[in-house]
């Protein structure tokens, strides 16, 4: 995931402490709002009150609501690779970074 969690904005620095971001200066506040509610889905289901709010002070709702598709979308990708022991190779990790941030997917 290096590649794609460079090329979306994250530095090397916060990558190098991202299991425990909660403990690190590495992050600005609607980050750690965001990596919380991500934490809170993927390990609950679902998240505090608190939490919820913690998030909707930086993301609005359509944010949200693709935020918390993305956690569902790669939950449901490690559900399914990993029983059927899938490897995903560098040029599929490529071909995700090139989606990233375009608007014209569906035409490529």
């Amino acid at each position: 995931h290096t590649p794609v969690a460079l090329q979306s904005g994250l530095t090397q620095a916060q990558l190098d402490v991202i299991g425990s971001w909660n403990e690190s200066d590495a992050f600005s506040q609607e980050e750690r709002a965001v990596l919380l509610y991500v934490d809170e889905v993927a390990k609950n289901v679902s998240v505090t009150d608190e939490t919820f709010q913690a998030v909707r002070r930086y993301l609005d709702e359509r944010q949200i609501v693709e935020l918390t598709l993305t956690i569902g979308w790669w939950g449901m990708l490690a559900r399914l690779f990993v029983p059927l022991e899938v490897e995903v190779d560098e040029q599929s990790a490529s071909s995700t970074c090139d989606l990233i941030g375009r608007r014209d997917v569906r035409k490529s």
